[in-house]
Formats: structure tokens, sequence, C-alpha cells
């Protein structure tokens, strides 16, 4: 992994304070979220994402490592595919993980979220934050995002599709009960990861980030999403 750049002489912070933050790192904020979470996914993958940033900072290989089996436990238990999950979703690594209403399982869902039929915003902080992560250990070294492509393209396209309404209602997404939407700018970061550097093939995903992520009005309200065009919107076509 990268060095981490606390205590360098290119940073523009005084010694002293970054310093200070690297111990409130190490002696707060890693105890309370190291072990990920047993409440939901996207919650344990935001705890993963800071994690990542953290170890990296901190050139802490341990922590790094263990950020990269959390990542590796999560992913599986959070985005189902059926050719390697057959009929039944893979269990959460932590605690109990509810699909709020998502009952079928197979190749025609191929993509779902666990918290799809929650809401799409809970499903984009999730996605957003595992690719967020993969991204930090891809600039470190480490494939992340090749690793869990099979899984990661189909989630794309299938909420890229839930999000331009070519599968509003589907009987089998959420018992035909519909999915509430949201749009925030989540896409970018995934759209260069696995089409303009993996040559994957993302009609669906490239459509959505045209017609719904661009002109965004309060892009602000996306949270961790809304630099994602900034860094890599550029890059779309």
């Amino acid at each position: 992994m990268a060095h981490g750049r606390a205590g360098t002489d290119t940073s523009p912070w005084a010694a002293a304070d970054q310093a200070a933050l690297v111990a409130m790192w190490r002696n707060v904020t890693v105890p309370l979220i190291r072990h990920g979470s047993t409440f939901n996914g996207n919650w344990e993958l935001s705890m993963i994402d800071a994690l990542a940033g953290i170890s990296v900072y901190t050139a802490d290989a341990a922590l790094f490592n263990q950020t990269l089996s959390l990542w590796r436990q999560r992913l599986p238990a959070y985005f189902y595919l059926h050719a390697l999950d057959g009929p039944k979703p893979v269990p959460p690594p932590r605690g109990r993980q509810s699909w709020h209403g998502q009952a079928t399982f197979n190749a025609s869902v191929d993509g779902v979220c666990a918290e799809t039929c929650r809401d799409l915003m809970h499903t984009h902080y999730g996605m957003a934050s595992a690719l967020y992560a993969a991204e930090t250990a891809g600039l470190n070294g480490v494939d992340l995002r090749g690793e869990m492509a099979p899984r990661l393209v189909p989630a794309l396209e299938f909420h890229a599709r839930l999000l331009l309404n070519l599968a509003a209602a589907p009987a089998d997404v959420c018992a035909g009960a519909g999915v509430t939407l949201a749009y925030p700018p989540t896409f970018d970061v995934a759209y260069d990861q696995y089409a303009r550097r993996g040559n994957a093939s993302l009609p669906f995903t490239k459509q959505h980030i045209a017609k719904n992520m661009r002109g965004i009005a309060d892009p602000a309200a996306g949270h961790v999403f809304v630099y994602q065009s900034l860094t890599h919107g550029g890059l779309l076509w």
C-alpha cells in the first residue's frame, strides 16, 4: 500500500495538527468502526470506506488488510448474483440482514441489493461507499473492483434500469410493491471504473448518468456522493 501522508513535508497542515488528527482516528474513530456493523449493509460499507482512507493516510498496513477483509465479507451479502449464490442470498457476515420484502432470488434479479426494497437512497449509500473503498484499494495496489465485478456490474445496470423507470415495478422485484426512487450522483466513479478503465458494457448506467445525474438541482443533498461528478464525471463521454 502507499505510504501515508501524515507527517510529510508536502502537507499544508502543521505537523502537530496532523498528529492530533491521527490520534483522534486511532483512539476514537477506528475502535468504533473497525469491527463493522451488525445492523445493515450501508452502515458497514460506510465504515469500511472510512477505514480504507484512514489506513492509507496513516500507513497502517494491518488496518488496511483488515478493511479489505471486511469489504470482501460484506459485498457478497449485499449484492445478489444467482450464478454464485443460488436460490438464497449470502448470509450477512455480522448480525441479521433484512431484504425488505425481496422474495425472488434468481437470475431475473441479478444485482438486486439487500436495501433496494427499503429505498434507493440507502442503496446509494451502500453502493457509493463500496465503490469508494474499492477505488482507494485500487490506488494502493489491490483490485477489489475487479474481484467483485461479476456482482457490481449487474448491480449498476439493475439499479440504473430502475432509476430510468425501465423496470419500475416488476413482479419479481420487491414482490411487485414498487421501489422508492432517489437520484443522488452516485454512478460516475463506477462508470469510470468499469466502462472506461475496464471496458464493461454499461448502457443503462451511461443513460442514467446523462439523464438523471447531470444538472442535479441540489447536489449537496447527495452527502458522500457529491464530488463524484467533479472527480470522475468528465470521463463519461
